[in-house]
């Protein structure tokens, strides 16, 4: 078990790191200053891995910053870790559990660290999950025109589904 590892809960204002070295718990605003600020504490405390769930985009600031600074960061597919939780007993929920149970199950499991993406990898991955966004939102307006009856929606529907494949084209 790798016992210096720390759990981060990231969300869209706030991250949590949780230290399984000492049993220390930090509470941060999610910011670029704090983010410097957490790698370099993170680097002080000789960190071997850091792990975050995968947060739908939350997590790639501090992820991508932490990386940058040169420390190792496994961002996990949430499930795996819900159900690590579940495994362990550990129903409640709060941020800072959430952080000492992201740094047990990194500890316990040690998923590998993954690698920096450069700014043009990120911008493509970006870009082709807007174009599957925009594809499904063409394939919804598409099932409600076959529901319409009414000659105003489907002028709407049509509008929209111009201005999709439009965006698509782009």
């Amino acid at each position: 078990m790798n016992n210096n590892c720390i759990g981060i809960d990231v969300s869209k204002k706030t991250f949590d790191a949780h230290f399984m070295s000492d049993g220390s718990d930090h509470h941060s605003d999610h910011n670029g200053d704090n983010i410097r600020k957490a790698a370099s504490m993170f680097l002080g405390a000789g960190a071997e891995l850091i792990v975050m769930e995968a947060t739908g985009g939350y997590e790639t600031d501090l992820a991508t910053g932490l990386q940058a600074a040169g420390l190792p960061v496994a961002v996990v597919n949430p499930r795996r870790i819900r159900d690590f939780a579940k495994a362990i007993g550990q129903t409640a929920k709060t941020d800072r559990i959430d952080a000492r149970v992201i740094a047990k199950f990194g500890a316990t499991l040690q998923p590998p660290p993954g690698e920096i993406a450069d700014e043009t990898t990120r911008r493509i991955r970006e870009l082709t999950v807007r174009k599957r966004q925009l594809k499904a939102m063409r394939t919804a307006e598409k099932n409600r025109m076959e529901h319409s009856r009414d000659e105003i929606i489907e002028q709407s529907i049509l509008a929209i589904i111009s201005a999709i494949e439009a965006q698509i084209c782009e």
